[in-house]
């Protein structure tokens, strides 16, 4: 049976590889990011696997360290920089080191970024947050916490922030469960390690159907009050949203996007995608999905 965390290990690995997934700025502003931000990043850092913008909710000044956990190929990081710049630090930590290295690039290629203001590390946040105690300012987050240990994570994210400092996130929020044959369906896939090829809109739908089908999405009202059980304050939703590119493109929400597997032979991918567009037809993946932001604040004392 393939583990959850080494099947999204290795989609991000090839993710992390493929070339082809770069400057999707339609998407990346579909969800939440801005033309003057994005204007700012190198091409390899604008993927598009975002689930939110939480650097917007960061009132962020020089000299503040910030840590973005799962940051993938830097984009929160790099943004962070930017507002942080010339004496504060920008940190950034995931678990694929593929992703680490495609961010230590984008960090050299961004002429707005000093490599000295940032930190990449490779980690596992399940095993805790390799930082000192009340040493950030912001810690953020974008489509990782619902892959983590939630309790375990909040309460060391707790610990590295600063008395009265922020946790942002973005996450994938269940609004309810799928239909049975579209849950068959996309377990299936996960057992066949069926991934999509690229990040367009069908892409993002589908790895969205498959986090709730994987039991991925979080559901808003469990991570509040685990938040509070962590000891924060100040615990909301402040930004709902919609899957991005769904409501822009319908059509492309509905079909099944270009997909590869190690597992299925090319007329077995083509089966199972017939059969998967017969589904997605009947649905709307908000009716099932949102994108939220979430904010919390440590106490001061």
């Amino acid at each position: 049976m393939v583990r959850k965390m080494d099947f999204v290990k290795e989609e991000y690995r090839t993710l992390a590889e493929d070339e082809t997934v770069r400057n999707n700025k339609e998407l990346m502003e579909l969800t939440g990011y801005n033309s003057k931000q994005l204007d700012k990043l190198p091409p390899d850092a604008i993927m598009g696997i975002s689930c939110g913008n939480p650097t917007v909710e960061c009132d962020l000044l020089p000299g503040m360290r910030t840590l973005d956990l799962g940051c993938g190929p830097g984009t929160d990081v790099l943004l962070c920089a930017m507002k942080v710049a010339p004496d504060g630090i920008a940190a950034g930590v995931d678990y694929v080191p593929g992703m680490v290295e495609r961010a230590v690039q984008n960090a050299k290629k961004c002429p707005d970024v000093d490599e000295d203001n940032t930190d990449f590390r490779v980690g596992d946040l399940n095993a805790g947050i390799n930082f000192p105690d009340n040493y950030f300012d912001y810690v953020t987050a974008n489509c990782c916490l619902c892959l983590l240990d939630q309790p375990k994570v909040f309460r060391e994210v707790k610990r590295v922030l600063k008395p009265g400092g922020y946790f942002v996130f973005s996450e994938v929020t269940v609004k309810k469960t799928l239909p049975q044959k579209a849950d068959d369906l996309l377990q299936e896939a996960f057992g066949n390690q069926v991934i999509p090829k690229g990040n367009d809109v069908a892409s993002k739908v589908f790895r969205t159907y498959i986090a709730l089908a994987k039991g991925e999405a979080i559901v808003p009202s469990e991570i509040l009050d685990l938040l509070k059980e962590a000891g924060f304050q100040k615990v909301k939703i402040i930004v709902p949203r919609h899957v991005p590119g769904t409501k822009k493109y319908p059509e492309a929400a509905k079909s099944a996007p270009h997909m590869v597997s190690e597992k299925l032979t090319p007329d077995g991918i083509t089966d199972f995608k017939k059969r998967l567009d017969g589904v997605l037809s009947d649905l709307d993946i908000n009716d099932f999905a949102s994108f939220d932001t979430f904010s919390s604040q440590k106490p001061d004392r």
